[in-house]
């Protein structure tokens, strides 16, 4: 079952799928005709900011931010699922898909690929849409190494980018995840452990760099039912607020 941590559907990184962990996906998808559905809640902090050469500052006044989103994940045919994310309010949405690829032995690999969609009630401007009003798309590959079932490493890159990208505009963005979990406290309690780095171009800002890390664990009632709860630290960056958040996730399992 899918294990997700802290997640932003606004940047676009993929985030609808099936996992082990956290926030790196897994090379599993769901069985098929299978459905996942999960709400998850999610609040941070930001008394911090990082400046163009890494120098840390504090804020005279805290960003605190929370979000509540629903995603779906179906087995759509053998080694390939389709999954949907969006925002309470359905402000935006995320499509994704995931194909498994090739078995190595110990090692799995797999492709997985995204649109982001902005929707909801708003007042724009075609002709001069900010960057969260532009639809976006991401590909990536994912890395997943297990042994028995007891524990799992799972790594994932990807890549994003704008729809109809104009050369005036300069955007492009990566994002890496790496994560280790394992059963080593109890048979029902998944401890994890993981870190995310992303970069982003945007040539209407100064580029942003940023490491976090996503502690956590994942409680499994039974089958059908997983509770996660995780932390996300972030300890480095450039151009970007310094954050400290935690998340609540029920995954549920239909067959």
């Amino acid at each position: 079952m899918l294990f997700i941590g802290i997640v932003n559907i606004l940047n676009a990184q993929i985030s609808s799928l099936y996992a082990d962990n956290l926030n790196a996906f897994s090379y599993k998808t769901l069985p098929l005709h299978t459905i996942e559905f999960e709400p998850n809640f999610s609040f941070s902090n930001s008394a911090a900011v990082w400046g163009q050469d890494g120098t840390q500052l504090e804020k005279v006044n805290h960003d605190l931010s929370s979000s509540l989103c629903w995603r779906v994940t179906y087995g759509f045919a053998k080694n390939f699922e389709i999954g949907g994310m969006f925002n309470a309010d359905f402000s935006n949405s995320q499509l994704d898909i995931k194909a498994f690829l090739y078995d190595a032995g110990i090692l799995k690999i797999s492709a997985m690929g995204g649109v982001n969609v902005p929707l909801g009630n708003r007042i724009y401007n075609p002709d001069n849409l900010s960057l969260d009003e532009k639809s976006k798309f991401a590909a990536g590959i994912i890395g997943s190494i297990s042994h028995n079932d007891s524990y799992s490493i799972n790594i994932n890159f990807q890549y994003q980018d704008l729809f109809n990208n104009p050369s005036s505009f300069d955007y492009q963005a990566y994002f890496i995840n790496a994560e280790f979990g394992s059963y080593f406290l109890h048979d029902n309690i998944r401890t994890i452990i993981g870190f995310g780095y992303q970069n982003i171009t945007d040539s209407a800002d100064a580029p942003l760099s940023l490491l976090s890390l996503f502690p956590g664990f994942a409680f499994e009632f039974n089958d059908r039912m997983v509770f996660t709860l995780n932390s996300s630290h972030d300890v480095m960056g450039k151009n970007t607020d310094k954050s400290f958040g935690m998340n609540l996730a029920c995954t549920m399992l239909f067959e």
